[in-house]
């Protein structure tokens, strides 16, 4: 069987190379941005935060994510104008991954490709193959199938990176994306950690980070930037599908929103945020309270006298620890900061999703594994 279909059959995605990535090291002299680009306050954001929350050095090599989109145009010509700069230049490889899912992917590569070489940045393709049949089984429901092209796409943007040896892969996601993505998760049912939504950087792989320079920057200022530069992009008549719930939300439901309440997003986006500092706070106290993460057994004083939430976070991560499978209810959760922070001290003990159990006596809490009888 040829190497690239053995790839594809085992869900590595092969590539195809553009121009050479080791060019991606050279400043181009002669610029075919325009002043208007290099100036436009979308460039200024995308380098604070390349620099700052993303946490990328001058003259890192970084993996660009771009489909074709106006988002992730717009993320190729903020990479490709900090190119250009002696302080805070950078290294942009451009990549798109074709997924084989739609009629006009061949086309969006080869846009891809050219606004790469029209900007002379270098560019690879990844190519993920996504079986009719996975694992004995007919292809997912459309929501899985996005899911797995999600991770599928994510890995090939890893592999990418490590081959060519850059610290971090860039996305296109945006302030809008963020204000939607913090909804649905409030909508449907979430902790602190769904409010916090999409962090500025993640790891991704091994020595790779998944950052998202982008986050403080609305959806109409990349498209700004695109006309300023005379880019046009590739339209995905999926994201106007009104049977998608981001796509009811971004297009039927925030206009209305932000027709009542101006500047709604950036409101979200910002509560979103405060959230995360405060989440990570709650982790250090969570730390200082249950210890490392493998600890699972604590002084039963010590937790009813901390704040319910804190104890709860506590659990959460223990139980995480153990079973990333099976999470504890927030029925759990309540039901036991209640029973530690009470008066009994006759020994009780509560069955948790995973075979976890939780024992609390007049002194200890302990979680552990239950074993089943064979």
């Amino acid at each position: 069987m040829p190497r690239r279909a053995q790839a594809a059959r085992a869900g590595t995605p092969p590539l195809r190379k553009g121009k050479a990535i080791a060019d991606a090291g050279r400043p181009n002299t002669s610029s075919p941005l325009s002043i208007r680009v290099r100036r436009h306050p979308l460039i200024t954001a995308f380098a604070k935060a390349l620099h700052g929350p993303c946490g990328v050095t001058p003259g890192s090599r970084v993996v660009l994510g771009v489909s074709g989109g106006a988002d992730s145009s717009s993320l190729l010509l903020a990479a490709a104008t900090l190119a250009q700069r002696k302080s805070s230049r950078i290294q942009p490889i451009v990549v798109h991954v074709h997924h084989h899912l739609r009629r006009e992917a061949d086309d969006d590569e080869a846009f891809v490709r050219d606004l790469a070489a029209r900007f002379e940045l270098p560019f690879a393709a990844a190519h993920v193959r996504l079986e009719r049949r996975i694992g004995g089984r007919s292809r997912p429901n459309s929501t899985n199938l996005l899911a797995l092209a999600r991770r599928r796409r994510y890995a090939a943007l890893a592999r990418v990176a490590r081959e060519h040896d850059a610290c971090a892969v860039a996305t296109a996601h945006h302030l809008d994306d963020q204000c939607e993505t913090v909804l649905m998760h409030l909508f449907r049912g979430c902790d602190l950690d769904g409010l916090v939504g999409m962090p500025w950087r993640r790891n991704l792989a091994t020595g790779v980070s998944l950052i998202r320079p982008l986050l403080g920057v609305r959806r109409a200022a990349c498209e700004e930037l695109c006309r300023a530069a005379g880019v046009t992009w590739r339209d995905d008549p999926s994201n106007r599908d009104a049977n998608r719930a981001r796509a009811m939300l971004r297009h039927s439901i925030m206009p209305r929103i932000e027709t009542l309440w101006p500047g709604a997003a950036e409101h979200v986006a910002a509560t979103a945020q405060a959230v995360g500092a405060w989440r990570r706070s709650m982790d250090e106290s969570v730390r200082r309270l249950f210890g490392e993460a493998s600890c699972a057994s604590w002084s039963r004083a010590a937790l009813a006298a901390a704040p319910p939430a804190i104890v709860m976070a506590g659990l959460r991560r223990t139980a995480a620890t153990m079973n990333a499978a099976a999470a504890p209810t927030r029925r759990h959760l309540d039901a036991a900061a209640e029973a530690i922070a009470d008066v009994q001290r006759r020994p009780r003990s509560f069955n948790w999703p995973g075979n976890l159990q939780l024992s609390i006596t007049s002194k200890h809490v302990m979680l552990r594994v239950e074993k089943l009888d064979r």
